[in-house]
């Protein structure tokens, strides 16, 4: 479950010792000899004088064992602290125990981290927004409403935070399923339903979800708000009771999304593409709900419960190439397999939800599609909701506790209510059969959230 770090073009020991013996013998500091060290110069009696002793012609002196040991340290330093790809690993950097919220959503902005959700058990009439400032954990806001108040998807236009999901009101503003938090308000954007997903395209925010209209412009379960008005994407997407758009994806004006919705004239099931005037099938859609959509190498994936898409067998995840469909080898599997949310990761796919298996593999609830193959990097002991990558992390939430964190020195990791993992070198999370002896004291942190991320961009917290 973690990756540790490799050092590539390793020098050779000899080749170590050298630089480390240069270094000490040609260290500024040493440029000028010790006073105590310095000969005078000495003449002869006789006419011609004999030339003057001089430090620089003693033989340099014997290094002792502690310098040696430090001269190599400092010419090895520098190569092991060079990240390289494959040293990716689960890290433990947010506060115990974390956020007391199942989490559904996730954003991150200037390296603020906000989390939100569904509230785990009680009447659920109100959840709070969870803010990571980089040493704790706080309560940003508060939404309610009637039960089950859940915020289920968070994007940033800007400096600006949307917040979608279920609930009728925010810190005391009154919100209907679609809120905005400015950096000093919240406010209302004239949205009325239920919001499930939300996707950005430079100013546009796409939103996906379950209602009809938003104030004067009849909606369909999809919209974009523009940061004044809102506008129709045609006639919608919808089939009857039920339907809804639960997941988006949106690129240079093109707009991709899934859910449970069926449109028998355009062939449209389950999954449809808007090209700026009209909505148009992708290969006859899928056979069962979509719940994520992620673009990676100009290739979309689209994530469910689906076990085919259009004619090719696929199950829970597929490929679109613009013009075909195909299926991720064997696809995910287990007793109720599904993908609940998916993120493109410096190029990598990365797959959360609820599986035992990815491909031939063996993968608890996340695994990663290179394009070609099909890996395990770290397994979760709860299915993954959220997945969304920032800044060369990946960052997933989920409905219960995440990995156990072990590692060779106890960490401070702040405070908190009940949730949240990252990026952290000296507390890695990894299951029992890839850690040595010595790291398998294994202590329960009840987190919702995790971290992925590369080694040279993790955080440090100091220890007890």
């Amino acid at each position: 479950m973690v990756y540790r770090g490799r050092i590539k073009n390793r020098l050779p020991v000899k080749k170590v010792l050298e630089l480390g013996i240069k270094f000490w013998n040609f260290h500024p500091m040493k440029a000028k000899s010790p006073r105590f060290l310095r000969t005078p110069a000495r003449r002869s009696n006789s006419e011609n004088p004999s030339p003057a002793i001089t430090f620089s012609q003693r033989p340099p002196p014997k290094l002792s064992c502690l310098r040696m040991v430090l001269a190599v340290l400092l010419a090895v330093m520098p190569i092991m602290a060079r990240a390289v790809p494959g040293d990716e690993h689960w890290g433990a950097q947010f506060g115990a125990p974390g956020v007391s919220n199942f989490t559904y959503a996730v954003a991150v902005n200037q390296g603020i981290l906000y989390t939100a959700g569904l509230a785990p058990s009680g009447g659920r009439t109100n959840t709070p927004l969870n803010l990571w400032d980089g040493k704790q954990w706080s309560v940003a806001a508060v939404f309610s409403g009637p039960s089950p108040v859940a915020v289920y998807d968070l994007a940033l236009v800007g400096n600006d935070l949307y917040a979608a999901g279920n609930f009728t009101n925010v810190n005391g503003t009154a919100a209907y399923g679609l809120a905005r938090w400015d950096g000093a308000n919240w406010s209302a954007v004239g949205f009325y339903g239920t919001g499930y997903a939300l996707a950005v395209d430079g100013r546009n925010l796409y939103v996906g979800g379950s209602y009809t209209n938003t104030g004067s412009v009849i909606l369909t379960n999809i919209g974009c708000w523009d940061g004044g008005a809102w506008h129709a994407l045609g006639g919608g997407l919808a089939s009857g009771p039920g339907s809804a758009v639960r997941a988006l994806a949106a690129q240079n004006g093109v707009v991709y999304a899934g859910g449970l919705f069926v449109i028998g004239s355009k062939l449209i099931t389950n999954l449809a593409a808007w090209g700026g005037s009209s909505w148009s099938g992708m290969g006859g859609g899928a056979n069962n709900l979509v719940y994520a959509l992620a673009l990676a190498n100009g290739i979309l994936y689209a994530g469910g419960a689906f076990t085919h898409v259009g004619t090719t067998p696929a199950s829970r995840i597929a490929s679109w190439d613009g013009a075909n469909w195909s299926a991720l080898g064997t696809g995910l599997s287990g007793t109720t397999a599904v993908c609940d949310s998916l993120a493109n990761l410096n190029g990598v796919l990365c797959v959360a939800g609820g599986f035992a298996s990815a491909g031939s593999i063996s993968a608890t609830n996340f695994a990663t599609w290179n394009g070609s193959a099909w890996a395990a990097p770290g397994n979760l002991n709860s299915a993954g909701n959220r997945a969304v990558a920032s800044g060369g992390k990946l960052y997933v939430g989920a409905a219960s506790r995440l990995p156990t964190a072990c590692g060779p020195t106890r960490l401070r990791l702040g405070t908190g209510t009940n949730g949240v993992l990252s990026g952290l070198p000296a507390a890695k999370t990894a299951s029992k059969a890839r850690l040595p002896p010595c790291h398998r004291r294994h202590q329960p942190l009840r987190r919702r959230v995790l971290c992925f991320c590369r080694q040279d961009q993790c955080q440090l917290h100091r220890p007890f």
